[in-house]
């Protein structure tokens, strides 16, 4: 299970309470072999004739689909979504409680400021994009992330609501983003 499952999920699978649970990228990596090969469609009709052998399920009666590849259809732009959120948060609460801060990232990360404050980051996206532009938007706005989190990791003395949402953009990296062969 994935870190950040809930505690009553824990429970009822017996595990403590502060297990960390396995890799987000276990979904994934499932997904992807699944798709490789039709075994997943020949085990779904072996179950499915059991249950209806066993009196569970009766033949033609409506069922309830899978939805696995409709989660990954979705897992892109979600991950993008959380993470420019993220970044805009973080600049946003840098603007509020650590001004200095904020006035060094204004110079040094100028463009970026902007984009999340005012610009075309600065608002999520509506419109309907294809696979290649949606995975071109999650590099972008990771990119971004690294990029302000390298700026704050070399500043002492964050302001403790700064560094909350520092922690919070970092934590989105990690549970969202698995870097692919080119980084």
């Amino acid at each position: 299970m994935p870190a950040g499952t809930t505690s009553g999920s824990k429970y009822i699978l017996g595990l403590e309470l502060d297990d960390m649970g396995f890799d987000h990228s276990i979904f994934g990596r499932f997904r992807d072999r699944l798709l490789q090969s039709e075994k997943h469609k020949e085990a779904f009709f072996k179950l499915l004739e059991l249950l209806v052998d066993e009196g569970l399920v009766k033949e033609k009666e409506k069922q309830r689909v899978d939805s696995t590849h409709i989660i990954a259809n979705v897992a892109v732009p979600a991950a993008t979504e959380l993470i420019r959120q993220g970044v805009r948060q973080c600049l946003i609460e840098m603007k509020r409680k650590d001004h200095a801060v904020f006035l060094q990232a204004r110079q040094t990360l100028t463009e970026l400021v902007h984009q999340y404050l005012s610009g075309k980051m600065a608002k999520k996206q509506m419109e309907q994009i294809d696979e290649t532009k949606r995975r071109q938007r999650l590099t972008a706005v990771v990119k971004d992330a690294r990029e302000l989190l390298a700026f704050l990791d070399k500043r002492d003395n964050l302001h403790p609501a700064v560094e909350y949402r520092r922690t919070i953009l970092q934590r989105l990296l990690y549970e969202n983003v698995m870097p692919d062969e080119n980084g």
